[in-house]
């Protein structure tokens, strides 16, 4: 995860707006919020994963 380029930033945005959230909010986070959570940074995962490769793809056609 490179936090330089700002893919991974949303990621980290994600989990703090958790943290903070929790604490202003004085809730605490439910098993289907944690589990909507997992799912959800599964995804973003998944998807900045795909868009690194894909891009990597078209810079090494670039090259040649």
């Amino acid at each position: 995860m490179q936090l330089k380029s700002g893919k991974g930033r949303e990621i980290l945005g994600l989990l703090a707006f958790l943290v903070v959230s929790t604490v202003f909010l004085g809730e605490a986070p439910t098993a289907i919020h944690l589990i909507g959570g997992a799912l959800s940074l599964g995804g973003m995962w998944l998807g900045l994963r795909r868009g690194t490769e894909a891009s990597s793809g078209q810079s090494e056609q670039a090259a040649r």
